[in-house]
């Protein structure tokens, strides 16, 4: 067994990670430190390879071992010595990337049967690119580009590397003759035709793996096998065809990518005229709910996140439920649920029904998100509010305590004291401010209790859970279907049941009791909140307008020669004139309704303790 050879320098072979027509690929592992080698070395000897596989053998370490980039698996030097390794044939050892290749950890994975999501593939892309343009800036062509070779790196962050350098080519006088490399699902035609060529191949093997990346599928006749007759079909397409498939029998070419995929929207051209919501009425925030600002930088660039949240003043009401967008295969797949079909046509109703399934769950994660978002945009509010609110509450704390000292100097006089009688009015005025201030706070406390209580009953929402469970039942179905042999034919009842199971679980959880409360209850502190701004606005204007007076009275004081007309008989100044009004509102929308509405809450306090006590 492989597990039990151990070199002499406690280097330990685990298993063979793959083989190829003479080459073999081995995990070495260190016995203390745990660290793990991807060893490659040639499983024939020397005197077996051909001239040509001798020099591309060797060639693919010595290319290897020049290569330094991010992107392309790094070598290393054998840290011990191996056995029955042929003469003049040289090993390559390299880091070992543990997460799998790019066809077995993603493109295999149901959910990615019509494609990665948009991040993910841009990421893939822009790594697996640098790491070509890298090879082209040595004048290397890969010539093998597939997902195959493209492993998984997962150290501090996860990155994609280029592997197998077997058939890479140094460009060169020599070297511009064409041989067929390669898989010819991902070769390029200049290597087919028997052309010339230059490293533009590689670029033609970078757009059929990023068309798979984004779509699932191949984009030039995937389940057509490799004849003569497939590859006059690629020769023949025009410059601007990037797919061809094959319906009722036709082949069809095609310009612009195959639906479904989960490529996005141009946000900013399309969101008013999807939506008709204007956009003064918008609230976008990104997925950490921060608000995108309006200036003149576009909304691209202030973040990076891929999804934005939109709300109609803050609102997460659904008006009118949106209909389920069902993809036609899946509809047809419906219609025919007692037929007989081929595998072909079944495997893509499959791959249809779960991009339905995959799209539809992943909306109502968002929903369910976009609730928790909108309840912090009003915590955000609620913070913002509560500290305004406290300066406030500063300036008629101080304005209070300099009242209450010319308070006692007026209330030393006779009651019937003109000066007296004049100053009453302006200390009932500024009572009154108090005592709305502080009917507002108990408000204010009130409903960010409520708030924090909302908080914590949307976190506790699970309305997703029955919609996921048949997704990945639809997803089991897809897996055993594809173990089935590629001629048989069979009935799509199972997944069928399964479409018209999702239908109805999305029907119930979106008019989920729950969340409805949970809406209700974002728009109803909305409302209070909004009043409240409205109402302690007025608090603030009439602390500043009473300290203006209050300076007045502290004037006149100073200078007794000054007009008594001007700085104790109040009622008469344009000053007065506005205040007279402000109290009045104050007194009659602010005291009054909020004195009665905190009585309210605590007569119903009350109330409970009662009847808790009669239990």
């Amino acid at each position: 067994m492989t597990s039990d050879i151990v070199s002499s320098d406690n280097w330990k072979l685990n298993c063979i990670l793959g083989t190829g027509g003479f080459g073999i690929v081995e995990l070495w592992a260190h016995v203390q430190t745990g660290k793990k080698l991807a060893i490659k070395k040639c499983k024939l000897n020397y005197s077996q390879l051909t001239p040509i596989q001798q020099k591309r053998w060797v060639n693919e370490v010595d290319i290897m071992k020049r290569l330094n980039h991010p992107n392309i698996v790094r070598t290393e030097c054998v840290p011990f010595k191996l056995s029955n390794v042929g003469e003049n044939l040289p090993v390559l050892c390299m880091e070992y990337c543990k997460k799998g290749d790019l066809r077995k950890v993603i493109l295999n994975q149901p959910k990615n049967c019509c494609g990665i999501i948009e991040i993910e593939a841009i990421k893939i892309m822009t790594e697996i690119l640098s790491a070509v343009e890298y090879l082209h800036s040595h004048n290397i062509t890969h010539r093998d580009l597939k997902p195959e070779n493209i492993v998984l790196q997962d150290e501090k962050n996860l990155s994609y590397k280029l592997i197998d350098l077997g058939y890479a080519k140094e460009l060169g006088e020599t070297s511009t003759s064409a041989s067929l490399v390669g898989t010819l699902n991902y070769v390029a035609p200049e290597l087919l035709w028997k052309e010339t060529y230059s490293c533009s191949v590689d670029y033609w093997s970078l757009g059929i793996l990023f068309y798979e990346l984004v779509t699932g599928i191949r984009p030039f006749l995937p389940t057509m096998q490799h004849t003569m007759e497939w590859m006059k079909y690629i020769q023949n397409k025009s410059y601007d065809d990037i797919y061809a498939c094959e319906k009722e029998g036709k082949v069809i070419f095609g310009k612009d990518i195959q639906d479904p995929t989960h490529l996005s929207k141009d946000l900013q051209l399309l969101i008013e005229k999807d939506t008709n919501i204007e956009v003064k009425h918008q609230v976008l925030t990104d997925y950490n709910g921060v608000m995108l600002t309006e200036n003149t930088a576009s909304v691209i660039s202030q973040t990076n996140d891929h999804i934005f949240f939109l709300f109609r003043n803050g609102c997460c009401l659904i008006e009118d439920i949106p209909k389920l967008n069902i993809p036609i295969a899946v509809e047809k797949m419906i219609i025919r649920s007692k037929d007989e079909i081929n595998y072909e046509t079944l495997k893509d109703y499959y791959r249809h029904a779960i991009y339905f399934a995959t799209k539809e769950v992943n909306l109502f994660q968002l929903y369910i998100f976009a609730l928790s978002i909108n309840i912090d945009l009003l915590h955000q509010k609620i913070d913002a509010f509560n500290t305004n609110m406290e300066m406030t509450l500063e300036n008629t704390k101080a304005l209070i305590d300099q009242v209450h000292t010319i308070r006692i100097k007026y209330m030393n006089l006779g009651e019937d004291a003109i000066d007296r009688k004049k100053m009453q009015t302006y200390f009932d005025k500024v009572d009154k401010l108090v005592s709305a201030a502080d009917q507002i706070k108990m408000q204010f406390m009130s409903l960010k209790s409520d708030n924090d209580k909302l908080r914590n009953k949307a976190q506790s929402i699970d309305c997703v859970r029955d919609l996921s469970e048949l997704y990945d039942k639809m997803c089991d179905v897809y897996l055993e279907f594809k173990k089935e042999s590629p001629h048989k034919t069979a009935k799509p009842q199972d997944m069928v049941k399964l479409v018209f199971a999702f239908y109805s679980t999305r029907e119930v959880q979106l008019h989920n009791k729950n969340i409805a409360d949970i809406i209700s209850q974002i728009d109803k502190l909305n409302d209070g909140l909004l009043k409240l701004e409205k109402i302690f606005n007025s608090v603030t204007i009439m602390t500043k307008l009473y300290w203006k007076e209050y300076q007045l009275i502290a004037q006149s004081d100073m200078s007794p020669q000054q007009s008594n007309n001007q700085s104790l008989n109040i009622s008469t100044t344009e000053l007065d004139k506005v205040i007279q009004s402000e109290d009045n509102m104050i007194y009659d929308n602010l005291v009054i309704r909020y004195k009665l509405d905190n009585l309210m809450a605590e007569m119903q306090k009350k109330y409970h303790e009662m009847v808790n006590l009669d239990l």
